[in-house]
This record gives structure tokens, C-alpha cells and sequence, in this order.
């Protein structure tokens, strides 16, 4: 093997492992946005807190546009360790305000 060769397939080794790593923090925060989002539409005395003040929701639907300026506009000046706590926290805050799609369908299932 050429030496061209040889830096093309390193290349390739470094890429796909880099986006199987972007992959697999992307299936993080859809699990976790997934598990946040069931368990508060199971659990009365968060989803009475999250839903029955419109404060409180809307609340979060500006934290979640705030966390996403932030995170874009940083992102170059951010370690990684932040990003990532703040990339956690984003699901979680998208798992909260998602949730009402869970109540939703269930309520759409009892009057049917």
C-alpha cells in the first residue's frame, strides 16, 4: 500500500468513527427525551405542575429557545464537558414539553 492509501483509510477510520459517535450521543438524547417525556406524562403531581400553569410551560419553551442561542453560539468556546451537560439538559427540558404529545394520545384512546 501506497502511503496515499494508507492516509485515505485512516481518514475513513476517523470519520466513521466520529460519526458513530455523533450518532450514538444523538440516540442518547432521544432515549433520554423519550423516558423524560413518559415519565411526566405518567407521574399527576409533575404533569399538574408543568401543565397546569401556563407559566410554567411556556417557561420552558423559552428556557429550550435560550439553550439552543446558547449552545450554537458557543459552541466553538464551550468544552466539551458543558456542551454536553447543556445537550443533556436540552433533551431532558425537550422531554418535559414533548410530554404532552403522550397526553394527547392517551386521552384521544379514552374518548374513542
Amino acid at each position: 500500500m501506497d502511503s496515499l492509501t494508507m492516509r485515505q483509510t485512516q481518514v475513513h477510520v476517523r470519520v466513521n468513527s466520529f460519526v458513530r459517535s455523533v450518532y450514538n450521543w444523538m440516540a442518547i438524547g432521544l432515549a433520554l427525551t423519550g423516558f423524560i417525556a413518559y415519565a411526566v406524562a405518567n407521574m399527576p403531581e409533575v404533569r399538574n405542575v408543568i401543565f397546569g400553569s401556563g407559566i410554567v410551560f411556556f417557561g420552558l419553551i423559552i428556557a429550550q429557545l435560550a439553550l439552543v442561542f446558547i449552545i450554537s453560539s458557543r459552541i466553538y468556546r464551550m468544552q466539551a464537558g458543558t456542551a454536553t451537560a447543556l445537550f443533556i439538559v436540552y433533551s431532558a427540558l425537550n422531554g418535559a414539553t414533548l410530554s404532552s404529545i403522550f397526553l394527547a394520545y392517551a386521552q384521544s384512546t379514552i374518548t374513542s
